[in-house]
């Protein structure tokens, strides 16, 4: 069995575009976690998600970045480990 490929909803154009194989699917404009998706073979209105809700689309999405932690105040900042050879 070959790679899924999906179709895509357009909110903008409200027009279905597809189907299309994953590698494509992030290079689609607008496409994203919310976009609403549906495996080709779908029949049902109720194949169309969020892409987010696909296990096989998480790749397609960055983790959101995290913010750096401030040092807590009045706390030293962790010292690095004793290099061997280093006095």
């Amino acid at each position: 069995m070959g790679q899924i490929r999906y179709y895509v909803y357009d909110r903008g154009t409200k027009r279905v575009m597809g189907p299309y194989p994953l590698p494509r699917l992030k290079t689609l404009p607008g496409f994203g976690p919310e976009i609403r998706v549906a495996p080709e073979g779908s029949t049902k209105s109720s194949d169309w998600k969020p892409a987010k809700e696909f296990a096989e689309l998480q790749g397609l999405f960055s983790p959101p970045a995290e913010e750096p932690k401030p040092p807590t105040p009045g706390k030293p900042s962790p010292q690095p480990p004793n290099v061997p050879g280093k006095k």
